[in-house]
């Protein structure tokens, strides 16, 4: 929670939210979701045999419609859609790299 990091680096949310804002052009919710959706697609890279729930729930989100939204503006794809084609290049050997995904 905003709340929560305020208080652990001594300052406010106001102050959090502007800087974010400003910043990286994110709100708060999308600033902790973009982190999200990247471990989740660092999470399968290291291991394809989890499924999307389980990239749901090691991950934090709260159910599949959250993630998959938060996927889909953060990767460009639907989580299946990103699973089918990075499943796809670790098959064919091909390198894949999670900087592939986010700029």
């Amino acid at each position: 929670k905003i709340d929560d990091v305020s208080r652990r680096i001594y300052t406010n949310k106001t102050y959090v939210s502007r800087a974010l804002n400003h910043g990286m052009s994110k709100n708060f919710n999308q600033f902790v979701n973009y982190y999200r959706v990247r471990e989740a697609c660092c999470i399968y890279i290291m291991d394809p045999m989890n499924s999307i729930t389980d990239l749901c729930d090691k991950c934090g989100f709260k159910n599949l419609s959250s993630f998959s939204t938060a996927f889909s503006l953060h990767v460009g794809y639907t989580p299946a859609e990103w699973c089918r084609e990075v499943k796809k290049k670790i098959v064919n050997n091909e390198k894949v790299s999670v900087e592939d995904y986010f700029s």
